[in-house]
Formats: structure tokens, C-alpha cells, sequence
């Protein structure tokens, strides 16, 4: 039976952020004292109905954010859990903001909290579990 691993290597090809991932958004998100941000201006080629960001993209954004800010105070980090809302449609071709920041770290775990802003209103938010790859 094999050993699962528990520690996360990053070789460069996150949907996100990756650099390697010719699919991938490319993003560049910062992680920094359990704070993490992500600016962007989504293109229509994201949209599920006309001119509406996906709601599965808006959930990968959030997701990021706050596995940036995971990872600024733990280590590389992996969602074990995520809540998201949704408030209102996030709209193609406007820039979006999403906010991410630690709420809690014992050991492992580190519960954390993200918004999605647009025109300075509140879009989208999260709160989530990660679990750092290191004991």
C-alpha cells in the first residue's frame, strides 16, 4: 500500500498562478502576513451567462487568495474545506479584487475568510479550511 504524501510541492503549474500551465491564468497573486490579494479584469472567454464571471471561476479566485494567505504564515497549504457566497453577479471585463485573510492557525489548520469586490461593492465571500503540508 503506498504512503500518502503530506507535504505539497509547487512545480509551477497552478491554475492559477502558474507559469508553467499554458492554460492557466496566470495570475499574480501576493501572499504577506496572513493577508492575500489577487487583482484582475476577467475576460469574456470566463463568463458563464452573457457578461457574467463563472461562478466556479469566482471560487477558484478565492480559493487562491486565501491559500496565499495561508501560505504566507504556514507553508505551502491545500483547501480542506470552502464555503462560498455569492452575492451578486461579478461582471467580464471590470476589475476584481479578492481579499484574503488568516482568521485562526492551530497546528496544521488554518481557517481563513475572503471577499470579492467590484466597483468597491462586496461580490462574492468565502471562508475556508486549509491544512499546511508541513507538521
Amino acid at each position: 500500500m503506498m504512503e500518502k504524501k503530506k507535504e505539497f510541492r509547487n512545480d509551477h503549474f497552478c491554475f492559477v498562478c502558474g507559469e508553467n500551465n499554458p492554460a492557466g491564468l496566470k495570475l499574480s497573486p501576493v501572499g504577506k502576513g496572513g493577508k492575500g490579494t489577487i487583482r484582475w479584469i476577467p475576460g469574456k472567454e470566463y463568463q458563464g451567462y452573457k457578461e457574467i464571471l463563472h461562478g466556479g471561476i469566482i471560487s477558484t479566485l478565492l480559493d487562491e487568495a486565501m491559500a496565499y494567505a495561508a501560505s504566507s504564515v504556514a507553508g505551502d497549504a491545500a483547501t480542506v474545506e470552502i464555503k462560498v457566497k455569492f452575492n451578486e453577479p461579478v461582471m467580464c471585463g471590470e476589475e476584481v479584487v479578492v481579499e484574503a485573510e488568516v482568521v485562526e492557525h492551530k497546528k496544521r489548520l488554518i481557517k481563513l475568510k475572503a471577499v470579492l469586490t467590484q466597483g468597491g461593492e462586496p461580490k462574492a465571500a468565502a471562508t475556508a479550511t486549509f491544512m499546511s503540508g508541513t507538521e
